[in-house]
């Protein structure tokens, strides 16, 4: 069989491609060195808290004798090793706006529940004996050193001269790991 001219330079052509392409991975060197590269991870910890039930204060009368007392709880989960040391509440949604008190003035001291138009003086405590309070700094806090639920102890203070409406609050819970 004989081949023309033209066909012998296409297939020269076509086995130079197939030869580039078939060496075009290789690179000539005039040495090689290695080296080490440390790679590493860190699995981090960690804990959330979360509502369990609200707290809820129910039939407020303002010329009771007695303060309103509530419970509501909180959850914290852990993951990875994680373990609380505490937790602590902020001031609050109403933060800022004096509340009435029994003793006829504002307290500092106290958290504020809101209806838009007056407010109603509570506090949040450690314990069911209601001694120890949240502190409205964050600073006072609670050792909550385990996971699972724990309860948050309100009280509103009796005699508040306030309206009839739907009051509310919003508080900002942070747990320590």
């Amino acid at each position: 069989m004989r081949f023309s001219s033209t066909r012998r330079m296409l297939m020269a052509a076509g086995s130079a491609l197939v030869l580039t392409i078939a060496f075009s991975g290789t690179y000539a060197f005039a040495g090689s060195s290695t080296g080490n590269l440390s790679v590493s991870a860190t699995v981090a910890s960690t804990c959330t808290i979360s509502q369990t039930s609200a707290l809820t204060f129910t039939g407020y009368d303002r010329a009771s004798a007695s303060d309103n007392d509530s419970i509501g709880s909180m959850t914290i989960a852990c993951t990875n090793g994680g373990s609380p040391t505490s937790v602590s509440f902020d001031t609050g949604a109403n933060s800022g706006t004096p509340c009435d008190t029994a003793s006829g003035g504002a307290d500092a001291n106290n958290r504020c529940l809101s209806d838009g138009t007056d407010v109603l003086a509570y506090n949040i405590y450690t314990s069911s004996g209601r001694t120890t309070k949240f502190g409205l700094t964050g600073t006072s806090t609670t050792s909550e050193t385990s996971t699972g639920a724990f309860n948050i102890y309100g009280r509103i203070f009796k005699n508040q001269a306030v309206g009839t409406g739907s009051y509310t609050d919003t508080l900002v819970a942070t747990v320590n790991y």
